[in-house]
């Protein structure tokens, strides 16, 4: 029987055995012990689940053994049969490996095998070694393993640590002034330089009063006591000088002082002068308060009458109802709705709709009761989407008024009938409408019952006029 480390894509299983197979176990196809086996039921011969399959891919497929034609439904799952392959006992096929046991533990023993060969897992590595090297190539001799720096503790790949080391800021790097310190951190050299290292120029101390000598750290003490004398010369000449300007400022000082006497008699007049100015400015004061109030009479004045000009000139929408009692009664029995098209009270404003209601059917009430009660209708109003409202501050918080206009001829008669609604008072504030389908209705006159219209001149040859215009605030 062959043996190999690989399962076949087709067929039974391929492994050495510790003994002979029988005959009857193995695949009359594959020539290996059977995997998943099936019987076939009219012959009683015996293979493959996977094989079986390969023979039915034949246009006639045929028995292996006896050449007799073949059909699934007389193909079966041989459990006992199964049973017994599983209990043979095969050899681990990795090299070097003495495991032995039944072939049901084998596939389990494969994957934890110590001798089995498998891919370092470091990112980088090609190399293979067995499971119970792994741990060892892993840690120690992998050179793609991940390490710490020794100097600055950073995770690096083994492989690039010379790399790293040309840029690691704790890696140790000899003085570039060549002082003879080879142990200094790479970000510490430059504190070294500036403020450590022997070998760095500087100036001589007194620079500043005049010695201009530069040489190595190293010999700051012997140019200090060799130029002593250099030195104190320097220092008494920088002393002179000083003393000179101190001289100097001194009588600046006295001539400032002088000066400032003078303007001191100066500021004492001013102040004397600027007693006067401000006796005058109390008296201009008082009468600048007096003009003040006459000024904020004269504004509230100018504001009434920007507002009367206001809604003089607001632009007002009238709504013209024709065959009145025709239209009512359509609505009264919900057939209709008395609506208007849409309208806007001020430019780039709201976009407004407003509708008749009969208060009947708002009700809910039978149409065959409708002549039994008192009827009366509502005006109801809604704000719907416009192509301002980005433009518009939201909740809708206007002033309506709506009038129902009395027609008599006669002027002093006229009963004008009017109401003006500030929604920004309303317990559920206006948001801005995303459809018309989702605007609110809000009421806004009414209600008018029948008697009342016909007992005086609101409505004039079946004709009814309505109108509704924006209400200005005092403070607008």
């Amino acid at each position: 029987m062959a043996a190999g480390q690989n399962v076949p894509e087709l067929g039974g299983y391929d492994y050495e055995l510790t003994g002979k197979v029988p005959d009857y176990l193995e695949c009359l196809v594959c020539q290996l012990p059977m995997r998943d086996p099936v019987q076939i039921v009219p012959c009683g011969h015996r293979l493959c689940d996977i094989c079986k399959e390969s023979l039915f891919r034949e246009s006639s497929p045929l028995c292996p053994a006896d050449r007799q034609p073949l059909s699934r439904d007389q193909i079966f799952p041989d459990t006992a049969c199964r049973r017994e392959i599983m209990n043979l006992i095969v050899k681990c096929s990795h090299f070097g490996c003495p495991w032995t046991g039944e072939l049901r533990a084998v596939e389990t023993h494969q994957s934890e095998c110590l001798l089995k060969v498998v891919q370092c897992p470091n990112l980088g590595c090609t190399v293979q070694v067995t499971g119970r090297n792994m741990a060892t190539h892993v840690t120690s001799e992998c050179s793609w393993r991940k390490i710490n720096c020794e100097y600055c503790q950073n995770l690096l790949v083994f492989n690039q640590r010379k790399k790293h080391f040309n840029v690691c800021k704790k890696f140790p790097v000899q003085c570039t002034n060549k002082c003879g310190i080879k142990e200094i951190p790479r970000d510490e050299l430059e504190f070294h330089i500036d403020v450590e290292c022997p070998a760095t120029v500087v100036r001589c101390e007194f620079n500043k009063l005049g010695c201009h000598a530069k040489f190595p750290r190293l010999e700051t003490k012997p140019h200090s006591e060799t130029q002593l004398e250099h030195h104190l010369n320097l220092a008494l000449h920088s002393l002179e000088t000083t003393q000179h300007q101190v001289k100097d400022q001194s009588e600046q000082i006295k001539q400032l002082i002088a000066k400032d006497k003078d303007n001191s008699q100066q500021i004492e007049r001013l102040m004397a002068k600027d007693k006067d100015n401000s006796q005058q400015i109390e008296r201009l004061m008082a009468k600048d308060r007096g003009n003040s109030q006459q000024i904020e009479r004269l504004t509230t004045q100018v504001k009434l009458q920007d507002q009367h000009i206001k809604c003089l000139n607001s632009p007002s929408f009238v709504w013209k109802i024709s065959n009145f009692w025709a239209a009512y009664q359509r609505a009264v029995t919900g057939m209709e709705n008395i609506i208007t098209s849409t309208f806007y009270l001020s430019s780039n404003g709201y976009k407004l709709r407003i509708k008749v209601l009969s208060n009947a059917y708002m009700m809910g009430w039978p149409f065959n009761d409708l002549v039994s009660c008192t009827r009366s209708f509502s005006l109801y109003i809604c704000v719907i989407p416009g192509e301002f409202d980005p433009l518009l501050s939201w909740p809708f918080k206007e002033k309506i008024r709506v009038t129902l206009f009395d027609q008599n001829p006669c002027r002093d008669e006229k009963k004008d009938i009017w109401r003006v609604t500030d929604f920004e008072s309303l317990a559920r504030p206006i948001l801005r409408p995303h459809s018309e389908a989702d605007a609110n209705w809000h009421a806004v006159l009414g209600p008018f019952s029948e008697e009342m219209l016909q007992s005086a001149s609101y409505i004039l040859n079946d004709t009814i006029f309505i109108m509704v215009k924006k209400e200005w605030n005092s403070s607008t």
